[in-house]
């Protein structure tokens, strides 16, 4: 669905805004391009370790992914294939035998 799905409040969670509350979204126009900086430990950079970013440290305006491609189209797309994902496991789930979850 994405060209450039983003971390925060890039094109894929402004998708997502744009079609559940587009009264939230501000124009895309006054977005920045969800530049980030990042980590300069090396464990941190490259996902060996975690840990919460200081989000007025990380970026210039808390974005970090370019939301500039970003529509409620995509956002209804992508809630469906979610929200269907998640169903089709928690029926599954439902459904199981707990005593033998392995094969």
């Amino acid at each position: 669905f994405y060209h450039e799905p983003g971390d925060h409040a890039g094109e894929l969670e402004t998708s997502v805004m744009m079609h559940i509350a587009p009264e939230l979204v501000l124009p895309l126009s006054d977005a920045g391009d969800g530049r980030a900086r990042k980590f300069k430990l090396k464990g941190l950079r490259n996902g060996l370790a975690w840990a919460p970013r200081t989000w007025a440290q990380v970026t210039d305006d808390t974005g970090s992914g370019n939301p500039a491609e970003a529509n409620s189209e995509s956002g209804e797309k992508h809630l469906e294939a979610v929200t269907d994902n998640i169903a089709s496991f928690l029926t599954e789930l439902g459904s199981a035998d707990l005593e033998n979850l392995y094969e």
